[in-house]
């Protein structure tokens, strides 16, 4: 422990006692003392569900079939997908929802969650986002994280004006994103290891940023 202690992140919960992305495996991640990192996507009526992937191969069992998840009502992946059964022990879980894994996370005390957003959202989706972290109590227990500026700005903006500050950070990798065309007002950036080299991170804005570096 201690402020300086680094942050451990349980990448989509963690899978070594649960399947990624379950319920089961944020409330374990969360038990151990790790942040839980996940993935955002919208379902076509709009649920934010935790899918990592545009469809649900790979990642979910939904009866043989490859779904892709923007083109389905919650519905169906609710009914038809579970986690793989090789995952857990033979167990298989429900598709998680961001409201599912906030309220999970939310009852160690302490427990923090790193949502990533995935796509592109539209207002009605970023005042959900935003509504959900609230309802749970959960804004200063959340670093909202995308490799999407946009959407980063989107989540602020619609934050301040409800009169909340979240903490958000940028995923960096591929190319060098210029500084110039991050989000505005980040807490930190998460740096792909074959951009962080000397000359990109000494640009990043100095002593406003948290530089994260992934994967070691």
């Amino acid at each position: 422990g201690g402020e300086n202690a680094p942050v451990v992140l349980a990448h989509r919960g963690g899978e070594e006692e649960f399947a990624w992305n379950t319920v089961p495996a944020f409330e374990h991640a969360a038990g151990l003392g790790a942040a839980v990192e996940t993935d955002v996507r919208w379902t076509k009526d709009g649920t934010a569900v935790l899918v990592h992937d545009p469809t649900t191969t790979p990642g979910l069992d939904c009866k043989g079939a490859n779904l892709t998840v923007e083109d389905e009502d919650f519905s169906v992946l609710r009914d038809d997908c579970l986690s793989p059964p090789a995952a857990s022990g033979g167990k298989q879980y429900p598709v998680a929802t961001l409201d599912q894994a906030v309220s999970t996370v939310q009852k160690t005390p302490g427990a923090e969650i790193y949502p990533e957003i995935k796509v592109e959202q539209s207002g009605r989706q970023v005042r959900q986002f935003v509504t959900i972290l609230k309802l749970h109590k959960m804004t200063d227990r959340t670093v909202i994280t995308s490799g999407l500026p946009d959407e980063l700005d989107k989540i602020r903006t619609e934050a301040r004006n409800d009169g909340v500050d979240l903490r958000l950070m940028q995923f960096v990798s591929g190319e060098p994103m210029p500084v110039a065309e991050l989000a505005d007002g980040l807490w930190g950036g998460a740096v792909r290891f074959e951009v962080a080299r000397k000359a990109y991170v000494k640009d990043l804005p100095d002593g406003a940023l948290a530089v994260m570096v992934w994967d070691i």
